[in-house]
């Protein structure tokens, strides 16, 4: 992929809006019909675990491509994110599972100092994904 745009927010919890605004910008989101309004809640999910769970300091990296998207999420823990069950009366702890299932390919990278967790989404299939045909 063609080099991307980062920024580095620290674990407050206004980072998530932050991300989802950088997100917005670095992508333009608002013409990537439906898949900009996914890529940014993924990204916020990502983010709000870093915060909530973590509390170290975060990158964000975005890249571009002429038919897919890739979120790329830094944190300084090696503790890999798990994918929960939905729980119907708990609001939280969804996060994993709609990155789980919105995407195309999502993984976790670890490295000595701490993880990047990231996904893509093809543009090509992405709005199918979202609106489930």
């Amino acid at each position: 992929m063609p080099d991307g745009q980062e920024i580095r927010l620290p674990p407050v919890i206004t980072a998530p809006q932050v991300a989802r605004e950088f997100v917005r910008e670095a992508l333009a989101t608002e013409t990537l019909d439906g898949v900009g309004e996914v890529t940014e809640l993924l990204t916020t999910e990502l983010v709000t675990n870093v915060v909530d769970h973590v509390g170290s300091a975060i990158a964000v990296r975005v890249y571009k491509s002429a038919d897919s998207l890739r979120i790329e999420v830094d944190d300084t823990s090696t503790a890999v994110p798990i994918v929960q069950a939905q729980d119907e009366p708990t609001p939280r702890g969804n996060g994993m599972l709609l990155v789980d299932c919105l995407t195309t390919r999502w993984g976790i990278e670890t490295r000595a100092e701490g993880k990047t967790v990231w996904f893509e989404l093809d543009a090509s299939t992405a709005p199918e994904k979202v609106d489930g045909s």
